[in-house]
């Protein structure tokens, strides 16, 4: 046990794994890898960081990491059964007044509403009618059909499914439904898997498509009745040379910029423009991380901020030069998803748990 600035915390390990707990706020302040607890080991806390070091393979081996003073907000045991894969962010006005809430999906199919509090995470909805897992949400800005309360998203995943949803706050002042709006035309090849949206999808096979879901978003069509047949009016092939795993997109004037990562390690920057649809340039960054990324997203301006399997959390300029990194401590993270909150951004990670933390302003 260690005490430091009246906090007390613990130093505990399972199996070869170090983790330094908050013992009053009941959460976990750092978590390494190391040798396990039966060789030597010391840990030095500081007033801003933490300093471990461990002998490993007989070298001495040391980690610093910063001491939160906050505790993580993670989801309560119970909440998904199964590895959440994607998650979207939006501020919605319910009975008068703006809710954050998160949209979660994964393995099992669910799709659930998510308040974020201060102190804690309520759902507030659970729906499933995805057959299988749901590898990414979208929400669609500025398209209401009767009145602000109304937003939408768009989700996909397995099978070649593709839903449109309205999110309902006519109900009641604390109630946020889920209306299954519209779904798009199942593929003839169910195998393809939907990995993510933006204004653009993306497949395994390393290209980029851009589509036109007008279509279904905006009410001119009975989509319930009439069998929609999508047509793309864009495919850029070879933007990775693997898996497009994730994918964000944002308006530049006329042009669309398009930010994505894939299976082979490195982050791409797609600059297309609209009239027609055409690629202008391509920007990639090799190796950005030492495993497959997961997850991208915009912060202000054109810089990037990804998430990989190796568990670090990385910021970019629209150069794809790197600014910081950190590490997540979510486990085989699938997801990122970056909002604001007032004058705060924060940066949500989903996975095996799910965390969110505050970007520091240099980097809006």
């Amino acid at each position: 046990l260690l005490c430091v600035d009246g906090r007390l915390l613990a130093v505990t390990f399972f199996r070869k794994r170090l983790e330094l707990v908050d013992v009053e706020a009941a959460h976990i302040v750092v978590s390494t890898v190391c040798a396990g607890g039966a060789k030597l080991w010391q840990v030095v806390v500081g007033s801003a960081e933490v300093r471990i070091g461990f002998v490993k393979s007989g070298l001495l081996r040391t980690v610093c990491a910063p001491l939160s003073q906050s505790a993580p907000i993670v989801l309560a045991t119970g909440i998904s059964a199964t590895d959440i894969r994607a998650v979207c962010a939006i501020d919605v006005q319910v009975g008068g007044h703006q809710m954050h809430v998160a949209l979660l999906g994964g393995e099992d199919g669910h799709i659930r509403i998510i308040k974020c509090n201060d102190t804690q995470l309520d759902v507030l909805t659970n729906v499933r009618r995805h057959r299988s897992v749901i590898r990414c949400i979208q929400s669609i800005p500025s398209i209401c059909l009767d009145g602000d309360a109304n937003r939408f998203v768009l989700s996909a995943g397995a099978g070649s499914e593709l839903r449109c949803w309205r999110l309902d706050s006519s109900s009641s002042d604390d109630e946020l439904a889920l209306v299954d709006w519209a779904q798009a035309p199942v593929l003839d090849d169910r195998d393809i898997r939907i990995m993510g949206i933006a204004v653009v999808h993306r497949e395994f096979d390393g290209q980029i498509i851009v589509w036109d879901v007008s279509a279904f978003i905006t009410g001119t069509v009975d989509v319930t009745k009439a069998n929609i047949a999508l047509e793309a009016v864009l495919k850029i092939p070879n933007v990775h040379q693997s898996g497009v795993n994730t994918m964000c997109a944002r308006v530049n004037g006329a042009d669309i910029v398009v930010a994505s990562g894939g299976d082979d390690c490195s982050i791409s920057l797609t600059w297309i423009g609209s009239t027609p649809p055409s690629v202008q340039s391509i920007t990639r960054k090799e190796l950005a991380h030492a495993s497959a990324i997961q997850g991208v997203s915009f912060l202000g301006g054109f810089s990037i901020c990804s998430v990989s399997t190796d568990q670090r959390v990385a910021v970019w300029n629209q150069h794809l030069e790197l600014q910081d990194m950190a590490i997540t401590l979510v486990s085989d993270p699938s997801a990122l998803e970056v909002s604001t909150i007032g004058d705060d951004t924060q940066i949500m990670i989903a996975g095996i748990g799910f965390e969110t933390f505050t970007m520091p302003c240099s980097y809006q």
